[in-house]
């Protein structure tokens, strides 16, 4: 997982301060690209929630992309020509406490603006919190209205 951090964090300062030359050193950002080629950083995992969110966005009839790479960050589900990424969050992706994204989701959503993408979050509270797959389909349809100019099918 360090191998992982750094690298994002690497990616982070090129995109956000590449006048300061904060960067790693070209051979030890190759051993750490090497490193998370490995299966042992590559396990994706998708929960239940992501596959209930991804089985509504059919439903909106756009051609979302799932699991799209991004300079190491993977991407719930992208519009690529629209640069729109919709992260379905679940809770490891808050405090337990306030609600707050947690650092690592902090990170990726600021990473992902700075290079030119549109982020929007799907939480798994206000997830809930929708009655039935009416209301979670319209408000998919809501965000797509909101963050292009992309007509949704009307089901």
């Amino acid at each position: 997982m360090f191998a992982t951090q750094v690298y994002l964090v690497n990616q982070c300062l090129k995109v956000e301060y590449p006048h300061l030359s904060l960067c790693l050193k070209t051979e030890i950002e190759d051993k750490i690209i090497r490193a998370g080629r490995t299966s042992r950083f590559n396990q994706k995992i998708t929960s239940s929630f992501q596959k209930e969110v991804a089985r509504l966005l059919v439903a909106t009839g756009v051609d979302w992309v799932r699991e799209y790479v991004v300079d190491g960050y993977t991407l719930d589900a992208a519009l690529i020509d629209l640069k729109l990424a919709l992260e379905i969050d679940g809770p490891t992706h808050f405090s337990r406490n306030l609600g707050n994204p947690l650092g690592h989701t902090v990170l990726k959503r600021r990473y992902l603006e700075a290079a030119g993408w549109k982020v929007v979050s799907v939480s798994h509270q206000k997830w809930e919190e929708l009655e039935g797959s009416h209301e979670q389909l319209d408000y998919l349809r809501e965000i797509l209205q909101n963050y292009t100019n992309l007509k949704v099918q009307e089901i």
